[in-house]
């Protein structure tokens, strides 16, 4: 073998006995966790199994390494199915709005742009086929599903049961509403509920689905993550299925899209929310209020402490020259050294020494001693804090 393949003995049994690296001892470590992650989320491809790894169990590593070990130890995602339904419009809609939104799926802030769906699921009892409806309102800022309802028919109360839930949790939203131009939403009734909320209506043009994108992206990791390859018999199941992967994903999937985080806590992160108050919305304006005038406490607060320290400052340089100005009238000039009495006026920066000099105040014969035991001084404590000196100012 060793000669068909063009190697030595020696390598091949070096290899065959070496230690393992760290690096490969890392690798074994990160497979298995790996395995872990695939076993609970088969759905999971090696993007989202590196910011699994990274955000909850702290192991940083980069995309191409976990998609080498993923190759190694045979880990892919599951495959995505193509959709074979299609949105048929009402044939005498009451109500046609135009398309408001024109695909800018990107909001500032919550409550700013909302989209809405129906999709259906099946579930089987034996040979016979049933089916489920879902409608959700997904908030484009965050990505998070606002409300949501399931219902055996697809028909007008599906759709405003969902809408009442919105308004419940988000009292003082006033979106823009886009949905596509379902039988539903083209209704008067429908139309009604959003002028009484004061909100603006948009719809999809026809056979443009993707003008509702980013609602059709979720039913599509929903159904590719929780439903499609799973055979349900129950409609209990499928339900509780579909209600414990909203709670997932509004609460613990995370998406690249939010910085690697999930909705609830890209919201929190970023406008320092409290999720409490974001659910109970109608204190969210009492809250707004205190923040504000807290900030403005703070802002006065800084003021007062800098007006405190430039006063401070501004009444020893001049303390120091209104009694140098009082020598000078009296006529009494000369400065000199004395060794046994600590210092009465101490310099505390350059400026008061120029103010000594300027004034005259300091004798010619004793000047260069005193101006360099004032250098000295100043050398040493650097503005630092004051030190008993034997220098005196003595007033003849």
């Amino acid at each position: 073998m060793c000669r068909y393949l063009g190697i030595t003995r020696s390598s091949y049994y070096r290899w065959l006995k070496h230690p393992k690296s760290d690096n490969e001892i890392r690798n074994e470590q990160i497979a298995d966790i790996i395995r872990e992650i695939h076993r609970l989320h088969p759905d999971m491809g090696y993007r989202r199994i590196r910011d699994e790894l990274a955000v909850n169990y702290g192991i940083p590593a980069n995309d191409k390494r976990i998609l080498r070990i993923c190759r190694k130890i045979g880990i892919q995602s599951s495959i995505k199915w193509k959709p074979k339904s299609c949105t048929k419009a009402d044939r005498n809609p009451s109500h046609i709005a135009k398309n408001f939104l024109h695909r800018e799926f990107h909001a500032d802030k919550p409550n700013e742009k909302w989209l809405t769906d129906v999709t259906e699921f099946k579930y089987y009892i034996g040979v016979e086929v049933h089916k489920i409806y879902l409608s959700a309102i997904l908030d484009l800022c965050d990505r998070r599903i606002v409300s949501y309802k399931i219902s055996a028919h697809n028909d007008n109360a599906l759709v405003m049961d969902t809408f009442d839930q919105a308004v419940t949790a988000e009292p003082d939203a006033h979106p823009l509403f886009h949905s596509d131009r379902g039988f539903q939403y083209t209704s008067q009734a429908f139309y009604s509920r959003l002028k009484k909320h004061h909100m603006k209506q948009s719809m999809s043009r026809v056979a443009h689905c993707i003008d509702n994108g980013p609602m059709e992206g979720f039913w599509g990791i929903l159904k590719r993550e929780m439903y499609y390859g799973k055979r349900f018999t129950s409609k209990e199941e499928l339900i509780q299925g579909i209600q414990d992967y909203i709670e997932y994903y509004n609460n613990r999937r995370l998406q690249r899209k939010l910085h690697i985080m999930t909705p609830w806590s890209y919201v929190k992160k970023k406008y320092k929310l409290n999720v409490t108050n974001f659910l109970c919305s109608e204190r969210s304006l009492t809250c707004y209020f205190y923040c504000i005038l807290l900030d403005v406490f703070k802002i006065l607060f800084l003021i007062f402490i800098w007006r405190q320290i430039s006063t401070m400052s501004k009444s020893h340089v001049m303390g120091l020259t209104t009694d140098i100005e009082t020598a000078n009238k009296t006529k009494q000039s000369k400065v000199v050294v004395d060794t046994s009495q600590p210092i009465s006026i101490q310099p505390k920066n350059q400026t008061d020494l120029d103010v000594l000099i300027k004034l005259d105040l300091i004798d010619s014969e004793d000047m260069e001693e005193v101006s360099e035991f004032l250098d000295k001084l100043l050398a040493q404590e650097k503005y630092e804090g004051r030190r008993e000196s034997n220098v005196k100012y003595v007033v003849e």
